[in-house]
Parts: C-alpha cells; structure tokens; sequence
C-alpha cells in the first residue's frame, strides 16, 4: 500500500494539487484533533501547566537554531543537483547532510540534558509543577534530537515533488498522539509531561515512515563516510546562516512573546497569550504547508530557467492560498467569541478573541503572499532578508518593551508589537524584494494583496451576514453554521478570484479521482 502511494504517476499540476489536498486534510485531522484535546487538558491540568508546553516548544525553537544554517538549504542543494543531473553531487550533499547532523544531534542531546537540569533557573515554574514541567521538556528535547538525526530522510519526498507523503505521516502522527494523550490521561494521574510523552512517541512513527519512503524513492543512495565532504557542508553552511540569523530574526518577532509573559507578567497571562496562538498558529501552518506544496515547483523552475513560469506559479499559488486560508481566518474575526465560549468554558472568551485577532490582523493583507517568502531560499539571496528579519525582530522586542512600559495594554501590547513591525516589513523590504532579485520591477508582487483582501472581504461581510441570521449557541449550530460559511464561501472565492483554467484544473482532477474511485 505504501508503495503505491510513493509510486503514482502524476503530472506537475496532478502532484501540486493532491499535495494541496493532502496538507488540507493533514491540518483538518490535527486540528480536530488539537481543539479537541485542548480544553480537556486545560481543565484538567490549569491553563497554566498548559502554558509551559507552548514554552518548552519555543525553547526547541531557540536550540534549533544552530542546524537551521545547515538543514534550511541542504533540501535546496539536493534538488538542484538532482534535477541538473549530478549525481555525485548529489550523493555527496546526502552522506555530508547525514553525518553532520548525526554530529548535531549528539551535540543538542547534552545541551539539552543541562538545560532541564538547570530549567528552574531559567524560567519560572510553580512549585508544584516543577517535576512534571522537567520531565515535559525532557521528552521533547528528545524528540527534538531525534527529529534532527532523521532531517536528511525528510528531504526525499519534497525532492521529488511529492510532499502529499509528508502530510500522509503527519495525519499518522497526529492520531498517534492524540491516542496516546487520552489514553495516559484516562488510565494514569494527568500529568503535562504526558504530553512530551505521547509527542515523543508520535515523533518515532514519523521517523520511521521517513526511513521508508527514502529506501522507495531513492533506493540506490546510501550514506557513505568517503562520500563526507566538509566543502559540500560550508557551502551550504555559508549560505544557510544567513537563515539561522532570518531564524533568530523570526524568533525575536514570533517567538519570544511567552517568555516576556512569562518574565514581565505572570504564568497566567503567558496561558492566555499561549492559548490564543491556537487558532492563528494553525491558519499560519495552513498557509506554509499550502505554500510549501507550490516551494519544488518554484526550485524545478529556477533549476531550469524558465522564470515566466516560476511568477505564473507565484502568481497562481497566491491566489489558490488565498482562497483557502482566508476561510479559517474570517470564520475566526466572525465566530471567534462563539467558538472560544464553547472550547475553552473556563477561561475569558473575550480576551483570548481580542488577542487572535490582533495576532493575525497582518493575515487579512498578507496571505497570499507566503510563496514570496521561498524566492529567498529559491534563489539563494537570503543575507538582505536574514539582516532585515534580525532589525525586524529587535525593533518588535523594543515596541513591547515600550508598550508594556508606557501603557496599561498588559498582554496586548505583546501581541500587538510583533503585527505591527512584521507588518512593515512585508510592505516595504518583502514585496518589492522578491521581484528585484527575479529581475522584475520591484511593484510586480503587489498584485499579490489584492486576493488577500478580496478573499478576506468576501467572507467576513458574508458570514456577518449569516451571523446576523443566526448566531450559533452550541457546537451543533456552531459547526452547522461553519459549514454554511465555508462551502458558499469557498464558492463565492472560487468564482471571484480563480481564473477559469485555475478551476478547471482543480474540477477536472476531483472529478476524475471521484471516477476511479
């Protein structure tokens, strides 16, 4: 069975379709999952136990840093090499990749061993949850490590443009851990480390799976130490430290808000400020993943030199992410209130609405834009982004300091610096970047908005609309309305944006799975 689903011929838009529809799937599971799970563990361990895994993730973030310089581009090296017919090359980036992150991996591991011992030191835990806290972080720095060794087998599916098989095992792991979360949860006393547990577990599904699908795609390639070459790693150390700077620039934006909770404020407002990530941190991995599906595409056109094809595929994903990611995202401004009344009965609807919508307020302009972001990687120019990423991210610390020093706004403020600097720096340094280095004028991705805020426009007048006709008080009605919303949604954005040969590719694939089905 998994070799058929590894073995399928499909053409270029066959492949980026059903890698579309994979990924869609992938999150629909997880995320039924995740808003299932949630409120459970919520008012089973506290929101504030619960705060402390969004926490141990963004600590992952921090170590992870240091393989980003390799692994960011190794997948990029890879498959310009394979797809210009160097095959040496190729197999040297392999074994090289394989063995540097085995080097990588021992390295995290102690890291992260002194890092739970000393834990208490370095953010503030509750007595009564400093056990549990440890050994929460300790099973997901060990999944952590063991993600990194397995990095290299990662890459085979997205080499050959065939990412469905990725979403596929991500769909298997999400199932995997949420089982186990029960599962530990109903039979043992709930502890947060179960968490880090069933995580852990879920990660060994993954890696496994990774291992088979290189052994079908690639069944020749094998990692040889005399095919280890330190020249093949610093080239592409040399330019994917440039994205480990992007990384900390992101970091600082991004990923920081929990700490300066956690520090300035208290575990309470960091809870608060972690749970209102949910919804928006979906719709953002919504939108990477859908992009991601667009990113071989764009490398196999670069690699090849056909640049009018590459801006009609920038062009046409934009427009396809925009259609799909502004569902979740106006459904959220609509129904927010509603939806987190009915997920999270204990804790303030009100609040953790305020603080979404704020967090992907820069969405409603800037969604389609995502593929924009892979030009850096495509091209290899990502020292000006890296740069930009790390004055973006220092001056949003900055704006919550003086926020939060200046202002009553509390966690607001948080919330709001991040929006507010990411926003300028699409607008100004993105958009007109991404152009220049394809050699286009710096005002052709600007069209890259417009179905954003079409999309977006669309849905949320129309669902204020179906709202005023019927406001939701349960989950029934509540799902019964997203449904209503989504399909005549999707409907509306399909006819508006989609040109016709962008649906009648989309009709004519479904239509013929339905046949042969």
């Amino acid at each position: 069975m998994l070799k058929k689903l590894v073995d399928l011929e499909l053409s270029r838009n066959q492949q980026t379709i059903i890698n579309i529809t994979a990924a869609v799937l992938n999150m629909l599971v997880t995320t039924l999952i995740s808003f299932v799970l949630s409120p459970y563990i919520v008012s089973t361990l506290g929101v504030e136990a619960n705060g402390f895994v969004g926490l141990a993730t963004q600590f992952i973030n921090y170590i992870s840093l240091v393989g980003t310089a390799l692994n960011s581009m190794g997948g990029r090296f890879m498959m310009m090499a394979y797809y210009n017919d160097e095959h040496e090359k190729f197999r040297r980036y392999y074994s090289s990749l394989l063995f540097a992150n085995l080097l990588m991996a021992t390295v995290f591991g102690i890291c992260s061993a002194l890092c739970v011992l000393k834990l208490e030191r370095l953010v503030v835990i509750p007595s009564g949850l400093l056990r549990d806290v440890k050994w929460l972080f300790a099973t997901l720095f060990a999944n952590f490590v063991l993600s990194t060794m397995m990095t290299v087998w990662s890459t085979a599916p997205f080499i050959k443009n065939r990412l469905y098989l990725n979403s596929i095992t991500g769909t298997l792991s999400s199932v995997t851990r949420g089982v186990m979360i029960l599962g530990l949860f109903m039979c043992l006393e709930p502890s947060v480390c179960f968490i880090g547990i069933a995580t852990l577990c879920s990660g060994c599904v993954t890696y496994a799976i990774q291992i088979l699908y290189k052994r079908i795609l690639f069944p020749e390639l094998r990692a040889r130490l005399t095919d280890f070459s330190f020249s093949a790693i610093l080239e592409i150390i040399s330019s994917g430290i440039w994205n480990t700077v992007s990384s900390v620039g992101y970091l600082l934006t991004s990923n920081m808000d929990l700490v300066i909770s956690n520090l300035f404020i208290d575990a309470t407002a960091m809870g608060l400020l972690s749970l209102s990530h949910t919804l928006p941190s979906l719709i953002n991995t919504l939108n990477e993943t859908i992009s991601g599906a667009f990113t071989p595409a764009l490398i196999i056109d670069y690699a090849e030199k056909k640049t009018d094809s590459l801006v009609q595929t920038i062009k046409s994903s934009s427009k396809i992410i925009s259609v799909i990611c502004s569902l979740p995202l106006a459904f959220l401004v609509v129904y927010g209130v509603e939806f987190y009344n009915l997920w999270q009965p204990t804790v303030d609807a009100q609040i953790l609405y305020n603080l979404s919508v704020i967090i992907v307020f820069g969405r409603v302009f800037f969604t389609g834009m995502q593929p924009l972001f892979s030009i850096f990687t495509v091209v290899n120019k990502v020292r000006l982004n890296a740069i930009v990423n790390i004055l973006n991210g220092c001056a949003s610390i900055a704006v919550m300091y003086l926020l939060l020093r200046f202002t009553n706004w509390g966690v607001y403020a948080i919330a709001c610096a991040s929006v507010a600097c990411c926003f300028v720096k699409n607008l100004i340094f993105v958009i007109p970047f991404t152009a220049k280095y394809l050699g286009l004028k710096s005002s052709s991705f600007y069209s890259v908005l417009w179905p954003s805020l079409l999309c977006n426009g669309i849905l949320v007048v129309w669902g204020s609309l179906l709202k005023n006709i019927y406001s939701p008080t349960d989950w029934l009605s509540l799902i019964l309305s997203g449904l209503v919303f989504a399909g005549v949604g999707l409907f509306l954005n399909g006819i508006v944006v989609l040109n016709r040969a962008e649906r009648k590719t989309l009709v004519t694939f479904v239509s013929g799975k339905i046949k042969r089905s």
